[in-house]
């Protein structure tokens, strides 16, 4: 994986124009080489990206990933910390957009097609995939997780659509790689939680809507507004 480097103030600008930022907490000049929501994988000069879930608030794990090396701190609220802290309105909302400042936006660089409905995303997406490929290089990202134009995968962790940094991370190597195209399966969970917030998409694609994960969204007028 390539290294990156990205000033602190540049994430600082994206989340305070995204009318996220509330408070700056510590020096602004620092650089970040990497981003994190996982303290146990945190790596020296991370940016690390702490929300509360609906398990676990990762505002628990900041003395950790700090501990292993993250040079500053995108958090819901301020902690008493020696490192710099970027305080924000929505967590979920502002990583997926310091992941995408931080890697070089790469959704940017290549054309983005979003796949969402209740069933056939992946069949959609990997049709979508071989209608493309033989004109560009073109991968997809979903529920068989990373698969790449010789059909080579990268497992996703049971998730239809990755976290806002795997997401990322995995769109910044497919650039590197000269990819032009890619196939994002986005499910209802994700939409809802924010982990697409930082992509740019190109070509949005609804195959149908029917009765499914109300556990989650409640009733079908919510479980439609997440897809559409």
């Amino acid at each position: 994986m390539s290294e990156v480097t990205c000033a602190l103030h540049a994430v600082l600008d994206v989340l305070r124009t995204a009318g996220l930022l509330t408070e700056v907490r510590g020096s602004e000049d620092v650089v970040v080489r990497g981003v994190s929501q996982d303290s146990r994988t945190t790596v020296k000069d991370d940016l690390f990206l702490a929300w509360k879930g609906t398990q676990d608030d990762a505002h628990d794990f900041v003395p950790s990933a700090i501990g292993r090396g993250a040079s500053a701190v995108v958090v819901e609220r301020s902690l008493q910390v020696d490192v710099p802290q970027l305080v924000v309105r929505d967590g979920r909302q502002a990583a997926a957009l310091a992941a995408d400042v931080v890697l070089g936006s790469p959704s940017a660089r290549m054309a983005v097609v979003g796949v969402t409905g209740t069933n056939g995303k992946t069949t959609t997406s990997l049709l979508v995939r071989h209608l493309v490929a033989p004109e560009k290089r073109t991968a997809v990202i979903g529920t068989l997780g990373l698969t790449l134009q010789d059909g080579v995968r990268a497992a996703n962790e049971d998730l239809t659509t990755p976290g806002p940094v795997q997401l990322t991370e995995w769109m910044r190597d497919l650039s590197a790689k000269s990819y032009e195209t890619v196939v994002i399966e986005a499910s209802s969970h994700a939409i809802e939680q924010h982990r697409l917030y930082g992509i740019s998409f190109d070509v949005a694609v609804f195959t149908n809507l029917s009765q499914d994960h109300l556990d989650y969204h409640g009733d079908m007028e919510a479980y439609r507004a997440a897809k559409l």
